[in-house]
């Protein structure tokens, strides 16, 4: 991305902000992400002092071919689905608050420019390769709740806008036969399958291997057939894409704030719901209680949903249904995000040149780390009866 277009795009948030003498201070050190280049930003009228803290991200130069689509899908999330969950509030008055979602100032096919959270006293969880506190994920699923509320009533009172925005696409379903043939499944196989004894526990391991050789398109098209229930989705539910708000010593999240809507799409809210537990809560502790935590979700939604004065469109019972049937997408994604979350950074910046996700099939220091996790995820799904042999 040409250096003037950021700076265009920021003399344009200027002019809407009314700043007559705009200065604009940009991090010269920008952290160069999987698919996106950050700068955090100072942006001020000189004239009157209001000053503006800001978070860019732009699309890299070697960007290319599908990975632009993500740019243009933010773009698309932030200029038209917040203008949609802005829409349903018009009739509320003061009495809701939209989701927590950064402010975005800016959104185009290359550049997304936000509010700069950490100016806010957002923090990110960290250390990164810890699961989440049960404090944290009954927020997130809170937050989870309320922004599939917001989703549930746009679909219910205008229809025809919400099938206008947004796609329904899985890409596993559309790469899988390339997955297939560059290897990727059959070495994800391979790690997988050390996570368990092959003498004691062969069932485990037939069990993932006949997933991920074929099962997983058989789920992959039964969800694609899904839409009753299809709501705009996160899409992209792991750790580094959450960031909490504390008050002053206590260690409980008053806020959370989602971040990251490049994969958004229209899809059951089990998709986010199995992907963030699978990866950001992967214990015995939550998968021995899930319904527990479902609830949680399942609360917040009900309590928003009533809100926005839209019907009991997700029961309880529906949730459930769809948990057992759909709920394997939090399997596929561990397997590549809990190598992220547990890998050293140094392995996964020496890797970042190699097409994703086969930047994620490596043995890494701390692979022991890694096949605990999968080994509890694996475990949950097949003894639930989820996963089938």
């Amino acid at each position: 991305m040409a250096e003037t277009s950021l700076q265009n795009a920021l003399l344009q948030i200027a002019k809407d902000q009314n700043f007559t003498a705009p200065k604009i201070a940009i991090d010269e050190s920008p952290n160069h992400g999987y698919i996106a280049n950050v700068n955090r930003i100072t942006l001020k009228d000189s004239e009157t002092d209001a000053t503006l803290h800001l978070f860019a991200k732009s699309k890299p130069k070697e960007i290319k071919g599908e990975w632009e689509f993500f740019y243009k899908n933010e773009a698309e999330f932030y200029n038209k689905v917040v203008a949609a969950f802005k829409e349903i509030l018009q009739n509320h008055g003061n009495k809701l608050t939209l989701p927590l979602m950064p402010k975005c100032y800016f959104a185009n096919d290359e550049i997304v420019i936000l509010e700069d959270l950490l100016e806010t006293g957002y923090k990110i969880w960290s250390p990164l390769n810890e699961p989440l506190d049960k404090n944290h994920v009954k927020a997130v699923l809170s937050a989870y709740g309320k922004f599939h509320a917001f989703s549930f009533a746009f679909k219910h009172k205008y229809p025809e806008k919400f099938a206008s925005i947004g796609y329904k696409f899985e890409w596993f379903q559309t790469n899988y036969e390339r997955l297939i043939n560059n290897g990727f499944y059959k070495g994800l196989t391979e790690k997988l399958a050390d996570c368990f004894d092959q003498e004691t526990e062969f069932e485990y391991i037939e069990a993932i291997a006949n997933f991920l050789s074929h099962g997983q398109v058989a789920y992959l098209e039964k969800l694609a057939l899904l839409s009753e229930s299809d709501v705009f989705v996160h899409g992209d539910s792991w750790t580094h894409n959450y960031m909490f708000r504390y008050d002053v010593d206590e260690p409980k999240p008053k806020d959370v704030c989602i971040l990251d809507f490049q994969i958004f799409r229209k899809t059951s809210p089990v998709i986010d719901l199995s992907y963030f537990i699978s990866t950001c809560a992967c214990t015995p502790e939550f998968f021995n209680d899930i319904d527990v935590y479902l609830k949680v979700y399942h609360e917040s939604l009900q309590t928003h949903l009533s809100q926005l004065n839209c019907p009991d469109v997700y029961t309880w019972d529906t949730l459930q249904y769809e948990w057992r049937n759909y709920s394997l997408k939090g399997l596929i994604m561990a397997g590549i995000i809990l190598k992220m979350m547990t890998a050293d950074k140094d392995e996964l910046e020496a890797r970042k040149h190699i097409e994703m996700p086969m930047q994620f099939d490596f043995i890494s220091r701390n692979e022991a780390l890694y096949q605990q996790r999968m080994r509890i995820v694996i475990k949950y799904f097949y003894d639930a009866g989820i996963l089938q042999s």
